[in-house]
């Protein structure tokens, strides 16, 4: 893999007339832009973009959090965000928060050491303090607070379909799996799912899980 130093040999030109360039800062005639930009694409050079942002104090880099990678849920959502923000030449970086708050302030630490330009979040709602006073765009992904803006799915229709599709197969003695109630946009899933129920006036048993696979696992053995 070229380095600064080959870029600069290959140039002819010093390895700080290379980093002008590169960054944007200082002069730097026409002519020593083009030659210092064709060894550049020569040698395929690829700046450390975390040494840039240090020297920088701003990158190209976002920071996701997500509460469990594990879940086949978040896989989709997180590709989501990593291809879009290709688009623009942005990259992403991410952790596994497990809903634990001091993980979580761990993350976003890390995050601001490497100069994030902005965070997406799907976070419990009682740690959106984590993200106070950042100077930074914080934007939460499938979860919502009072402050901070939010991408997020009808939960109320989607609650009301999945309980209509059960009704409309003639089900009659219905379980509900909830997910952990103090996550908004589940409690309002199940609220929704459950209004729905009993006003076909059937059988309704609700057992809690948390959101994960094993979650769910247990609770089917419980039943069956």
């Amino acid at each position: 893999m070229a380095t600064i130093r080959d870029v600069a040999k290959e140039a002819g030109v010093s390895v700080a007339t290379v980093s002008r360039v590169m960054n944007g800062s200082g002069y730097a005639h026409e002519d020593t832009k083009k030659v210092v930009m064709a060894a550049v694409e020569k040698l395929n050079y690829k700046p450390n973009e975390v040494a840039r942002s240090l020297y920088k104090r701003k990158s190209k880099l976002v920071g996701l959090i997500l509460p469990d990678i594990t879940n086949p849920f978040f896989p989709e959502m997180a590709r989501g965000v990593e291809d879009y923000l290709q688009q623009f030449g942005y990259r992403l970086i991410f952790g596994n928060s497990d809903e634990k708050r001091d993980k979580e302030i761990e993350y976003i630490d890390t995050f601001l050491q490497n100069n994030v330009v902005g965070m997406i979040a799907s976070t419990s709602e009682e740690a959106n303090e984590n993200f106070d006073n950042l100077d930074i765009p914080v934007v939460l992904l499938d979860r919502t607070a009072e402050k901070l803006p939010a991408v997020y799915s009808d939960q109320r229709t989607g609650g009301k379909l999945a309980a209509r599709v059960l009704l409309d197969r003639g089900s009659t003695n219905i379980v509900l799996i909830r997910g952990p109630v103090e996550i908004k946009p589940v409690y309002e899933r199940y609220m929704a799912a459950l209004e729905e129920l009993k006003q076909a006036k059937v059988n309704v048993q609700v057992m809690d899980s948390s959101l994960t696979l094993q979650g769910g696992q247990t609770c089917v053995k419980q039943l069956f």
